[in-house]
């Protein structure tokens, strides 16, 4: 798949237990071999993801969302990008069961591969029983006013008092990251930002932040970048169900055969 398709992928998933025995293999397969000809034979192929689909995105229709090619599950990246839009797959057999296949819609970005990047860095309080977010807030005030006096270095007090356990070790270093890597109230907050500046204490969903503007600069994603971004989108996609039996059960693409339909 090429790095500038997306896909807009329906799916059906008859499940099999990795102990089925050859009676409940054959029987999931028949099921399965039943719903792909339905389905090509013009039936509504969310109606039969509702009725027949084991998968947890069953009550969606089975859509699983607009995904870049990297972005879909193993078995799928060779599979999805040969189909047409509208097109259904013939029964794919993995670890998980039976999977039937329905490419909706495809699309084009036509973005280019730079983009801006920040580097920032942030202290983080979180109000408690004892720390009211007013508290809080004051607290980060005088730290900032503490910083831009030079009492204190702004490293020194983040790994001192900040309750970010992932950057507090690191000075409140975030290293460098797109924007749309923050939640909107911290990007919108270190937009406002000169490099060097440092913002006034703001709350997000984590708590409240003071956070620093390091620097800005246009990246060029390469493909290693791109690779990057490829890990951690199956990472996160551990979140689902089916997705995290592929990658467990899935140790490469010799489980996988195209039945013939």
């Amino acid at each position: 798949p090429t790095s500038n398709e997306e896909y807009e992928v329906s799916h059906i998933l008859i499940a099999v237990s990795p102990d089925a025995t050859p009676a409940q293999l054959a029987s999931a397969k028949r099921l399965a071999e039943k719903v792909d000809r339905l389905a090509k034979s013009g039936r509504n192929f969310a109606k039969l993801a509702i009725t027949y689909s084991d998968s947890s995105d069953a009550l969606k229709g089975g859509n699983l969302g607009w995904r870049k090619g990297f972005d879909l599950p193993t078995f799928l990246t060779h599979v999805v990008p040969r189909l047409k839009a509208g097109q259904i797959s013939n029964v794919l057999r993995t670890a998980s069961g039976f999977h039937i296949v329905k490419l909706d819609k495809v699309r084009r970005q036509t973005h280019k591969d730079i983009v801006e990047q920040v580097h920032v860095r942030h202290i983080l309080l979180i109000p408690n029983a004892i720390q009211d977010a007013a508290t809080v807030r004051e607290r980060l005030e005088k730290i900032r006013k503490e910083i831009l006096s030079g009492k204190v270095r702004f490293s020194v007090i983040a790994a001192s008092v900040s309750q970010d356990p992932g950057s507090a070790s690191a000075g409140g270093n975030l290293g460098w990251q797109s924007p749309d890597a923050f939640t909107p109230r911290f990007a919108a907050a270190i937009a406002k930002l000169k490099v060097g500046q440092i913002s006034q204490p703001f709350q997000t969903r984590y708590g409240w932040h003071i956070a620093q503007l390091l620097g800005r600069r246009k990246f060029n994603e390469t493909k290693e970048m791109k690779r990057l971004h490829a890990i951690e989108a199956i990472r996160a996609s551990r979140a689902d169900e089916d997705t995290q039996l592929w990658l467990q059960r899935l140790r490469d693409d010799a489980y996988v055969r195209i039945l013939a339909g």
